[in-house]
């Protein structure tokens, strides 16, 4: 007979707070006024308060090294990109 005896979780090595994000992805989708505000609150209201990511540019100040370099960052990376970089061995354990 199978049996589940414990359950663990992990996250990518990269911590970033939902404010920080929420601010990358109106500029990353060129959001403004008021529909800005509306994405913001939008990330407010989930509750999270961090995010994790194998992806580094989310806490770039603009040296990204997997978005484009640009002001528009087009084109944008797509699912499969971003799929491709997130390893196994880029997870930390947290059981």
């Amino acid at each position: 007979m199978s049996f589940i005896n414990s359950i663990g979780t992990s996250n990518p090595g990269l911590k970033k707070a939902q404010e920080s994000i929420a601010e990358f992805m109106a500029k990353a989708h060129k959001v403004e006024n008021k529909e800005k505000g509306r994405l913001l609150a939008l990330y407010r209201a989930t509750g999270i308060k961090y995010r994790y990511s194998v992806i580094d540019d989310y806490a770039s100040a603009g040296d990204f090294n997997f978005f484009p370099g640009n002001e528009s960052m087009e084109p944008f990376p797509s699912t499969s990109k971003r799929t491709n970089i997130a390893e196994p061995s880029s997870y930390s354990s947290t059981s």
